[in-house]
């Protein structure tokens, strides 16, 4: 018996609503910058090892709802190098990807070398820990930390 009929078109459009859901799918791109190589790699590549993962569980999950609309995760992820002109060749490319969200590096001197270029880009910077007020002062409005921001959340 012919496939052309019922089952056919049941096939052709059950692909064509998945292919239209997927469209529909708006994807939010986080960008991380840690150090993979250098002296500071040992303590930081961790970071990005764990990107992946967190990412898969997110969107697993279903992703996540900024103002109503689902997004998957997307994490870029770019080496700083343990050294400030690795991180500043990292945000650069960053800022070329479009990319308005950032994990700061945990090391302060990459992050402080980064800082006026991620605000000159109007991108948010979020690191975890640490920085000090030096990477937060009034000239930097888009930096916080995890625990200053969940503060602000409750």
């Amino acid at each position: 018996m012919p496939l052309f009929g019922v089952d056919t078109c049941f096939i052709l459009s059950s692909n064509f609503f998945v292919q239209e859901a997927a469209a529909q799918t708006k994807t939010f791109k986080f960008g991380l910058i840690s150090s993979t190589t250098g002296p500071m790699a040992a303590a930081f590549k961790n970071i990005i090892d764990a990107a992946k993962p967190a990412k898969d569980l997110m969107n697993k999950r279903g992703g996540i709802t900024v103002q109503g609309q689902k997004y998957l995760v997307e994490v870029v992820t770019e080496d700083d190098q343990s050294s400030p002109p690795g991180a500043v060749a990292a945000v650069n490319r960053m800022i070329q990807a479009g990319i308005k969200f950032v994990y700061a590096p945990q090391a302060t001197f990459c992050n402080i070398a980064l800082a006026p270029i991620a605000e000159g880009a109007k991108i948010l910077r979020i690191k975890g820990l640490g920085g000090g007020e030096r990477g937060s002062r009034p000239e930097f409005p888009f930096r916080g930390d995890c625990i200053k921001l969940s503060r602000r959340l409750q």
